[in-house]
């Protein structure tokens, strides 16, 4: 008979294997079709995530003819697969939803060893649901398919492979987990300087604990940890030996090491852009209302604990009364859905992750006399200070929305694993309970999932409007919400117009995109001309590559820089004057589309020509 039961168990964890990974695949697919080609911002920020590329692939030497602030890895593989398959946005689809659906993968294995089976298909929904595709602010690239920047996705995507690597070292002690893991890792390093640093820190926390569960380094982990050290630089010390081939050494040492680049020797960080981000500009209200919103958490916590044990009191009726606390549940948060502040919520992210942190620590000490049990706590341990970390770019506003895509995602599946797992298995080990509480939480994370779906299906309604060509073809938002992509339509058909094919044009100050999909080239290194480029690379040394380069054309792009505590660009002497006096004194407009760029509100696109002998305007 026990036979049979187990028997029976094993059938019912392979059904349920089958159906998550079923699940898995059709929301995937769903939220693929339904958002198909809206993701990226057509001006902002992704237009150099496909034009640096494909300058790559033409032959070009990021740090040498391309100015870069991140590392060298993302922009690398992008190019070999633009190389590969062409260049175009269709190949980035391609490859970045295999980029996603590898972390999906990653994420349910992880979750599935460190918890069960039901935690990590939830998680893996999470992911998908809440980060994979979603837009949540006017302006796109926030999301997986078409980031702002492929070295946050990247960086995450290793991270989550070495931790899963460690995961598996810790449970089996077999070297080849850890070898890959430490390979992972050094290509992680290779992306943001971010993400490293969770990265690294997180590992630390794992070997640690493993030392501790040994009692010290055993012969074994010490082979497997040197192992990891000497495949970790392997990535590095390839690309140095590249960029040696196109530059000096000093220089190919810096190239290698291109995701520090923004912190050394520049005004970045302090900049008001990246201090509001991480909730400094006011440090007291933010810390409290992340205060107010773990309490929060705390309260649904012990709220859907009580009703559990209420369920269990009734023991004959625990199945009928469960499902009625259940229902009555579901009614309620339907009802408040617009009352309770979903976004908000996540403000409590970092006291999450760092109760999280302390939870693994307290309990890997509690039983680290008991391998098997400590071993299977190591993975939380990592996780979690692989969140907490990743949480300090936006410490004191922790969100879902612009960078959290990538930054708070790891502290939100912390947030769902102790809700659907951790908390019903404490009630399980202490009241006999669990099941109410469980199903509780699944309801309470389905109805604030609904809650920010909806706003990014808002969003995504208001873009209908393709533009581009072929494998290139975007869709926006329609003209009456947006004018932006008329205007890149209308500009993209005078660049054919007024430019030869082998003209060159710089974009002021952001709007690389139309040189890629004009495929006409910038003559300088540098693609963005925004405040944080200007910091870290100097208004001098861009103003001698402008000329030196002397570009056949100059198009301005209207925008907004207040959010960085600056005029428009040309007008604030902060902020591009000498740049834009250059300009103004050698080209002359020869099409206007919209109202006159960085002068007022209204937005336009401006195309001038270089003046001087023979100069020809249509």
């Amino acid at each position: 008979m026990a036979a049979l039961s187990a028997d029976a168990a094993g059938r019912l964890r392979r059904a349920g294997t089958w159906l998550g990974g079923a699940l898995l695949v059709i929301v995937f697919a769903v939220c693929a079709a339904a958002t198909w080609r809206k993701w990226p911002d057509l001006l902002v920020d992704f237009g150099r995530e496909l034009y640096v590329p494909w300058q790559l692939s033409q032959g070009r030497v990021l740090y040498r003819d391309i100015a870069w602030l991140f590392g060298p890895f993302s922009q690398y593989l992008n190019a070999l697969a633009f190389a590969a398959l062409g260049a175009s946005f269709s190949t980035l689809i391609g490859l970045n939803l295999a980029v996603l659906a590898a972390l999906t993968c990653l994420v349910y294995a992880t979750f599935r060893q460190a918890c069960d089976q039901m935690t990590a298909t939830l998680t893996a929904l999470a992911l998908l649901l809440a980060f994979g595709f979603s837009q949540y602010l006017p302006t796109g690239n926030y999301n997986f398919v078409s980031p702002y920047s492929h070295e946050a996705t990247h960086g995450i995507v290793l991270s989550v492979a070495m931790l899963f690597c460690l995961a598996r070292f810790a449970a089996h002690r077999r070297p080849a987990p850890l070898l890959l893991g430490g390979l992972w890792w050094g290509l992680a390093v290779l992306t943001r300087a971010e993400v490293a640093l969770a990265a690294s820190v997180a590992v630390l926390c794992g070997l640690v604990s493993i030392v501790l569960i040994d009692r010290g380094l055993t012969p074994a982990t010490g082979k497997a940890v040197r192992g990891f050290f000497l495949t970790a630089p392997v990535p590095s010390v390839i690309f140095l030996l590249y960029f040696w081939r196109h530059m000096p050494l000093p220089e190919a040492v810096r190239a290698a090491g291109g995701s520090w680049t923004a912190l050394v020797g520049t005004g970045i960080a302090s900049n008001r852009f990246y201090r509001v981000g991480m909730g400094l500009d006011e440090p007291l209200a933010n810390a409290w209302l992340a205060v107010r919103m773990f309490l929060e958490i705390i309260g649904f916590a012990f709220v859907i604990a009580v009703l559990d044990l209420a369920a269990g009191l009734l023991r004959h009726r625990r199945a009928l009364v469960g499902g009625g606390v259940c229902a009555a549940a579901l009614a309620a948060l339907v009802l408040l859905r617009d009352v309770i502040p979903w976004f908000r919520l996540l403000r409590c992210l970092p006291l999450i992750a760092l109760l999280g942190c302390a939870v693994s620590a307290r309990l890997l000490v509690k039983h680290r006399h008991e391998p098997g049990t400590a071993a299977r706590i190591v993975p939380h341990l990592a996780w979690n200070a692989f969140a907490l970390v990743l949480l300090g770019k936006i410490f004191l506003r922790a969100r879902l929305e612009q960078y959290g895509f990538y930054l708070a995602m790891p502290a939100t599946l912390t947030l769902v694993s102790a809700l659907v797992w951790a908390l019903p298995l404490w009630l399980r080990h202490r009241f006999g309970g669990g099941g109410v509480c469980r199903w509780l939480a699944v309801i309470g994370l389905a109805v604030g999932m609904f809650a920010v779906l909806r706003q990014s299906h808002r969003l995504y309604a208001l873009k209908t409007l393709p533009v581009g060509q072929g494998g290139d073809r975007i869709v926006t938002y329609d003209p009456r919400v947006q004018p932006a992509g008329i205007a890149v339509t209308y500009a993209l058909g005078q660049i054919e117009r007024v430019m030869p094919g082998d003209a060159t044009f710089v974009v002021l100050p952001e709007g690389v995109m139309l040189n890629y999909l004009s495929r006409r080239r910038n003559p300088t290194p540098f693609v963005n001309f925004m405040p944080i480029e200007l910091l870290a690379f100097g208004e001098d040394a861009i103003l001698a590559s402008l000329r030196s380069a002397a570009p056949d054309f100059v198009v301005l792009v209207h925008k907004d820089a207040r959010e960085y505590g600056v005029g428009y660009f040309g007008t604030d002497p902060r902020y591009g004057r000498s740049i834009m006096e250059w300009v103004r004194a050698r080209y002359r407009e020869v099409w206007l589309i919209g109202a006159p760029p960085l002068t007022s509100p209204a937005f336009g696109i401006s195309i001038l020509a270089r003046q001087g002998p023979g100069t020809h305007f249509p």
